[in-house]
């Protein structure tokens, strides 16, 4: 599957993973940094081969077939790969966006960059070729300090912590596009806010 998918940013692409060695290699190299580990928790994706069957099936066959959008690779204007940034759908009528960067592009205001780029891209209407999302979240876990504080720099929300299913059933910080409802559950998201 070869396309001509790329966002742009200042200093940045945004494209969609190929299933090429050079994609499932950087894969096998991002997942198994110690910062994505601890942030994410081990995916097992530690072969090239593994990853390539995570590309096709997961990134492509599943994501992209089902939603039309999914991970994405972020590399810098030169061609240098520094992370992925994603947009998925899961059970909820709009997607979330997460992101992860190799440890020595952090701290360099490319993840959110990128965030904000395809976050964009998926509230741009249909009509101006964008995906016509009315918004969009972001997940994180309650505890992370971190991720919560990035969610807030690309301008979304905090409407609480929820027992998401999708990450077990733990509590997770719910952030969304400003604007969008505040029934949350017209989104798919189940009542039972914690906080």
């Amino acid at each position: 599957m070869s396309t001509t998918f790329r966002l742009e940013s200042e200093r940045l692409y945004i494209i969609r993973f190929e299933p090429t060695d050079a994609h499932a290699e950087f894969l096998v190299k991002l997942f198994n940094t110690p910062l994505f580990i601890a942030g994410e928790g081990d995916t097992g994706i530690n072969t090239t081969e593994k990853a390539l069957h995570q590309i096709r099936d997961g990134f492509i066959g599943k994501a992209f077939e089902k939603n039309g959008h999914g991970p994405y690779l972020i590399s810098l204007h030169d061609g240098t790969l520094i992370g992925n940034v994603t947009m998925m759908r899961g059970d909820y009528t709009a997607p979330d966006v997460g992101f992860a960067l190799l440890p020595e592009y952090t701290g360099q205001g490319y993840a959110n960059e990128a965030a904000l780029r395809l976050i964009e891209y998926a509230t741009t209407s249909r009509e101006s070729g964008g995906l016509g999302y009315a918004g969009v979240f972001g997940f994180t876990s309650n505890k992370n300090a971190k991720s919560k504080k990035a969610m807030e720099r690309l301008g979304l929300e905090n409407r609480g912590a929820y027992p998401l299913e999708a990450f077990g059933g733990h509590p997770s910080a719910v952030y969304v596009t400003k604007g969008m409802d505040e029934d949350l559950t017209v989104y798919g998201i189940k009542e039972g806010r914690l906080e």
